[in-house]
Protein backbone atom coordinates (compact mmCIF):
# COMPACT_ATOMS: atom_id res chain seq x y z
CA UNK A 1 0.00 0.00 0.00
CA UNK A 2 1.31 3.75 -0.59
CA UNK A 3 2.52 5.17 2.56
CA UNK A 4 0.36 8.38 1.59
CA UNK A 5 -2.80 6.13 1.50
CA UNK A 6 -1.91 4.76 5.68
CA UNK A 7 -3.45 6.91 7.87
CA UNK A 8 -6.90 6.98 5.69
CA UNK A 9 -6.79 2.85 5.79
CA UNK A 10 -5.77 2.75 9.54
CA UNK A 11 -8.69 5.35 10.24
CA UNK A 12 -10.98 2.79 8.48
CA UNK A 13 -9.55 -0.01 10.41
CA UNK A 14 -10.18 1.77 13.72
CA UNK A 15 -13.20 3.56 13.26
CA UNK A 16 -14.97 1.36 10.71
CA UNK A 17 -13.44 -1.99 10.44
CA UNK A 18 -16.30 -3.71 8.38
CA UNK A 19 -16.67 -1.66 5.51
CA UNK A 20 -15.59 -2.90 2.16
CA UNK A 21 -12.80 -0.55 0.31
CA UNK A 22 -11.49 0.22 -3.22
CA UNK A 23 -8.40 1.69 -4.06
CA UNK A 24 -7.71 2.64 -7.79
CA UNK A 25 -3.91 3.26 -8.30
CA UNK A 26 -1.09 1.58 -9.33
CA UNK A 27 -1.92 -2.62 -8.45
CA UNK A 28 -4.51 -5.48 -8.92
CA UNK A 29 -4.85 -7.43 -5.64
CA UNK A 30 -7.78 -8.28 -3.36
CA UNK A 31 -6.84 -8.47 0.52
CA UNK A 32 -8.72 -10.08 3.23
CA UNK A 33 -8.80 -7.41 6.40
CA UNK A 34 -11.00 -8.56 9.49
CA UNK A 35 -14.28 -8.62 8.56
CA UNK A 36 -14.13 -6.41 5.37
CA UNK A 37 -12.63 -7.02 1.29
CA UNK A 38 -10.27 -4.48 0.04
CA UNK A 39 -9.70 -4.43 -3.63
CA UNK A 40 -7.05 -2.81 -5.39
CA UNK A 41 -7.84 -1.61 -8.98
CA UNK A 42 -5.21 -0.98 -11.49
CA UNK A 43 -5.85 1.96 -12.81
CA UNK A 44 -3.96 3.63 -16.74
CA UNK A 45 -4.64 7.21 -17.10
CA UNK A 46 -4.80 7.58 -21.30
CA UNK A 47 -2.39 9.82 -23.00
CA UNK A 48 -5.38 12.83 -23.82
CA UNK A 49 -6.35 12.65 -20.12
CA UNK A 50 -4.94 13.61 -16.47
CA UNK A 51 -5.73 11.61 -13.20
CA UNK A 52 -8.07 13.84 -11.84
CA UNK A 53 -10.29 13.40 -15.15
CA UNK A 54 -9.79 9.50 -15.86
CA UNK A 55 -10.61 8.79 -12.20
CA UNK A 56 -14.56 9.71 -12.41
CA UNK A 57 -14.79 7.63 -15.67
CA UNK A 58 -13.50 4.71 -13.70
CA UNK A 59 -15.54 5.33 -10.64
CA UNK A 60 -18.80 5.10 -13.16
CA UNK A 61 -17.63 1.92 -14.84
CA UNK A 62 -17.02 0.45 -11.73
CA UNK A 63 -20.38 1.12 -9.84
CA UNK A 64 -22.37 0.49 -13.11
CA UNK A 65 -20.56 -3.29 -13.74
CA UNK A 66 -21.17 -3.34 -9.97
CA UNK A 67 -24.43 -2.91 -10.03
CA UNK A 68 -25.34 -4.65 -12.67
CA UNK A 69 -23.41 -8.11 -11.26
CA UNK A 70 -25.20 -7.35 -8.22
CA UNK A 71 -22.11 -6.90 -5.70
CA UNK A 72 -23.25 -3.67 -5.01
CA UNK A 73 -27.29 -2.49 -4.31
CA UNK A 74 -28.50 0.71 -6.33
CA UNK A 75 -29.41 2.20 -3.15
CA UNK A 76 -26.11 1.29 -1.06
CA UNK A 77 -24.13 4.05 0.32
CA UNK A 78 -21.14 4.93 -1.31
CA UNK A 79 -18.43 7.35 -0.44
CA UNK A 80 -15.76 8.68 -2.85
CA UNK A 81 -12.79 10.45 -1.52
CA UNK A 82 -9.33 10.94 -2.14
CA UNK A 83 -6.78 8.54 -0.70
CA UNK A 84 -3.95 10.22 0.19
CA UNK A 85 -4.81 13.42 1.97
CA UNK A 86 -7.90 11.72 3.90
CA UNK A 87 -8.93 10.21 6.95
CA UNK A 88 -11.98 9.28 9.21
CA UNK A 89 -12.90 9.81 12.50
CA UNK A 90 -16.00 8.49 12.95
CA UNK A 91 -17.73 6.07 11.28
CA UNK A 92 -18.89 7.66 8.43
CA UNK A 93 -21.82 5.81 7.23
CA UNK A 94 -23.54 6.53 10.64
CA UNK A 95 -22.79 9.64 10.95
CA UNK A 96 -25.71 11.71 11.65
CA UNK A 97 -25.22 14.22 8.63
CA UNK A 98 -24.75 11.36 6.58
CA UNK A 99 -27.64 9.47 7.61
CA UNK A 100 -29.57 12.64 7.55
CA UNK A 101 -28.47 14.17 4.03
CA UNK A 102 -28.47 10.64 2.19
CA UNK A 103 -31.82 9.64 3.77
CA UNK A 104 -33.54 12.97 2.21
CA UNK A 105 -31.00 12.99 -1.36
CA UNK A 106 -29.72 10.46 -3.23
CA UNK A 107 -26.23 12.76 -3.31
CA UNK A 108 -24.01 14.42 -1.16
CA UNK A 109 -21.38 17.55 -2.04
CA UNK A 110 -19.40 19.59 0.25
CA UNK A 111 -18.29 23.45 -0.02
CA UNK A 112 -14.90 24.40 0.45
CA UNK A 113 -14.49 27.56 3.14
CA UNK A 114 -15.78 28.51 6.27
CA UNK A 115 -18.29 30.42 7.92
CA UNK A 116 -18.02 33.94 6.37
CA UNK A 117 -14.90 32.50 4.31
CA UNK A 118 -16.94 31.32 1.57
CA UNK A 119 -15.00 30.47 -1.29
CA UNK A 120 -16.22 32.30 -4.65
CA UNK A 121 -15.08 31.88 -8.28
CA UNK A 122 -13.59 35.18 -8.40
CA UNK A 123 -10.17 35.34 -8.27
CA UNK A 124 -8.58 36.71 -5.03
CA UNK A 125 -5.26 36.47 -3.40
CA UNK A 126 -5.52 32.26 -2.39
CA UNK A 127 -4.34 30.48 -4.68
CA UNK A 128 -6.59 27.99 -5.28
CA UNK A 129 -9.32 30.07 -5.50
CA UNK A 130 -7.54 31.48 -8.52
CA UNK A 131 -7.84 27.77 -9.99
CA UNK A 132 -11.24 27.23 -9.51
CA UNK A 133 -12.03 30.74 -11.71
CA UNK A 134 -9.03 29.18 -14.11
CA UNK A 135 -11.00 25.60 -14.16
CA UNK A 136 -14.29 27.17 -15.43
CA UNK A 137 -12.73 30.06 -17.79
CA UNK A 138 -10.74 27.68 -19.38
CA UNK A 139 -13.15 24.73 -19.70
CA UNK A 140 -16.48 26.23 -20.28
CA UNK A 141 -15.89 30.30 -20.97
CA UNK A 142 -16.41 33.59 -20.12
CA UNK A 143 -20.24 33.65 -19.57
CA UNK A 144 -20.37 30.42 -17.35
CA UNK A 145 -17.53 31.99 -15.48
CA UNK A 146 -19.64 35.56 -15.27
CA UNK A 147 -22.66 33.51 -14.13
CA UNK A 148 -21.12 31.76 -11.27
CA UNK A 149 -19.43 35.01 -10.41
CA UNK A 150 -22.92 36.90 -9.98
CA UNK A 151 -24.27 34.09 -7.94
CA UNK A 152 -24.18 34.81 -4.10
CA UNK A 153 -24.53 30.72 -3.04
CA UNK A 154 -22.56 29.54 -5.66
CA UNK A 155 -19.46 28.72 -3.62
CA UNK A 156 -16.61 26.08 -4.64
CA UNK A 157 -17.50 22.57 -4.09
CA UNK A 158 -14.73 19.76 -3.50
CA UNK A 159 -14.80 16.86 -6.10
CA UNK A 160 -12.00 14.83 -4.18
CA UNK A 161 -14.81 13.84 -1.23
CA UNK A 162 -18.20 12.91 -1.97
CA UNK A 163 -21.01 10.44 -1.50
CA UNK A 164 -24.51 8.99 -2.36
CA UNK A 165 -26.62 6.04 -3.39
CA UNK A 166 -24.83 3.80 -5.50
CA UNK A 167 -27.20 3.85 -8.68
CA UNK A 168 -27.41 8.01 -8.23
CA UNK A 169 -23.96 8.07 -8.66
CA UNK A 170 -23.81 6.02 -11.35
CA UNK A 171 -26.22 8.76 -13.58
CA UNK A 172 -24.27 11.59 -11.94
CA UNK A 173 -20.92 10.30 -13.38
CA UNK A 174 -21.75 9.73 -16.70
CA UNK A 175 -23.34 13.42 -17.08
CA UNK A 176 -20.14 14.01 -15.93
CA UNK A 177 -18.34 12.29 -18.63
CA UNK A 178 -20.78 12.89 -21.73
CA UNK A 179 -19.74 17.12 -20.35
CA UNK A 180 -16.00 16.37 -20.39
CA UNK A 181 -16.50 14.51 -23.73
CA UNK A 182 -17.59 17.87 -24.80
CA UNK A 183 -14.31 20.28 -24.01
CA UNK A 184 -11.48 20.54 -25.65
CA UNK A 185 -8.12 19.57 -24.98
CA UNK A 186 -7.12 22.78 -22.95
CA UNK A 187 -9.32 21.98 -20.33
CA UNK A 188 -8.95 18.33 -20.02
CA UNK A 189 -4.93 18.86 -19.55
CA UNK A 190 -5.39 20.56 -16.55
CA UNK A 191 -4.83 19.37 -13.82
CA UNK A 192 -7.57 19.55 -11.26
CA UNK A 193 -10.15 20.22 -14.27
CA UNK A 194 -12.64 17.86 -12.71
CA UNK A 195 -13.78 20.37 -10.14
CA UNK A 196 -14.66 23.02 -12.77
CA UNK A 197 -17.10 20.02 -14.01
CA UNK A 198 -18.27 19.61 -11.01
CA UNK A 199 -19.19 22.95 -10.33
CA UNK A 200 -20.90 23.49 -13.59
CA UNK A 201 -23.19 20.65 -13.58
CA UNK A 202 -24.21 21.49 -10.06
CA UNK A 203 -24.58 25.30 -9.64
CA UNK A 204 -25.63 26.08 -13.57
CA UNK A 205 -28.77 23.86 -14.29
CA UNK A 206 -27.29 20.68 -15.52
CA UNK A 207 -28.08 18.80 -12.02
CA UNK A 208 -31.02 20.34 -11.48
CA UNK A 209 -32.66 19.31 -14.84
CA UNK A 210 -32.66 15.95 -13.92
CA UNK A 211 -34.43 13.66 -11.39
CA UNK A 212 -31.47 13.42 -9.19
CA UNK A 213 -32.13 14.56 -5.71
CA UNK A 214 -28.66 15.97 -4.11
CA UNK A 215 -27.60 18.27 -1.06
CA UNK A 216 -25.07 21.17 -0.78
CA UNK A 217 -23.35 21.16 2.47
CA UNK A 218 -21.27 23.95 4.25
CA UNK A 219 -17.94 23.25 4.71
CA UNK A 220 -18.80 23.24 8.43
CA UNK A 221 -22.19 21.48 8.59
CA UNK A 222 -21.03 18.75 6.26
CA UNK A 223 -19.90 14.90 7.56
CA UNK A 224 -16.88 15.65 5.25
CA UNK A 225 -14.42 18.60 6.31
CA UNK A 226 -12.04 19.91 3.73
CA UNK A 227 -9.34 21.80 4.99
CA UNK A 228 -7.25 22.83 1.37
CA UNK A 229 -7.89 26.39 1.63
CA UNK A 230 -6.98 26.66 5.39
CA UNK A 231 -10.63 26.75 6.65
CA UNK A 232 -9.89 27.45 10.74
CA UNK A 233 -10.23 24.30 13.34
CA UNK A 234 -9.86 22.94 16.29
CA UNK A 235 -8.98 19.68 18.08
CA UNK A 236 -11.34 18.65 20.92
CA UNK A 237 -10.05 16.88 24.03
CA UNK A 238 -11.16 13.88 22.54
CA UNK A 239 -9.03 14.42 19.68
CA UNK A 240 -11.52 15.16 17.02
CA UNK A 241 -11.01 18.25 14.77
CA UNK A 242 -13.63 19.86 14.15
CA UNK A 243 -14.69 23.06 12.22
CA UNK A 244 -13.33 26.27 14.79
CA UNK A 245 -16.85 27.45 15.79
CA UNK A 246 -19.38 24.73 14.92
CA UNK A 247 -21.15 22.52 16.78
CA UNK A 248 -20.95 19.40 14.43
CA UNK A 249 -18.11 17.00 14.10
CA UNK A 250 -16.98 16.06 10.73
CA UNK A 251 -16.78 12.30 10.04
CA UNK A 252 -13.82 12.45 7.28
CA UNK A 253 -11.13 15.00 7.15
CA UNK A 254 -10.19 16.02 4.04
CA UNK A 255 -6.58 17.56 2.48
CA UNK A 256 -5.38 17.92 6.01
CA UNK A 257 -2.16 17.68 4.83
CA UNK A 258 -2.52 21.38 3.32
CA UNK A 259 -1.86 22.06 7.28
CA UNK A 260 2.02 21.34 7.89
CA UNK A 261 0.70 21.18 11.99
CA UNK A 262 -2.80 19.56 10.98
CA UNK A 263 -0.79 17.33 9.43
CA UNK A 264 1.61 16.04 11.91
CA UNK A 265 -0.89 15.83 14.19
CA UNK A 266 -2.88 13.09 11.98
CA UNK A 267 0.02 11.07 11.23
CA UNK A 268 1.11 10.60 14.86
CA UNK A 269 -2.97 10.20 15.99
CA UNK A 270 -2.91 7.38 13.12
CA UNK A 271 0.81 5.97 13.41
CA UNK A 272 -0.27 3.66 16.88
CA UNK A 273 -2.37 1.87 14.30
CA UNK A 274 -0.04 0.51 12.01
CA UNK A 275 0.22 -3.00 13.31
CA UNK A 276 -3.23 -3.50 13.00
CA UNK A 277 -3.34 -2.79 8.94
CA UNK A 278 -0.07 -4.64 8.05
CA UNK A 279 -1.83 -7.25 5.73
CA UNK A 280 -3.17 -4.07 4.17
Amino acid sequence: MEERARPLMNSWSLFSPCTNIVIFGSKNETVKDRCRTVRYIFVKVPARSTPHLHRLKVYQDFLARAIAEGSILSDDRILITDARDAVIQTPFFSHPLSKRYLTESDLLFSKEGSKGGEVTFCEDSRDRARWNHRWISVCFGSEALQALERCDHCHVICSGAFAGKALALVDFLTIVDDTINTLGSECTSTHGADQGVFNFIIWLGILRNTTLDYHVANNWESPIFTLGLGSPYAILRSGLVIPEGSRHFPSLLHQYDRNKELYTYIQKRYEDFNNETTNV
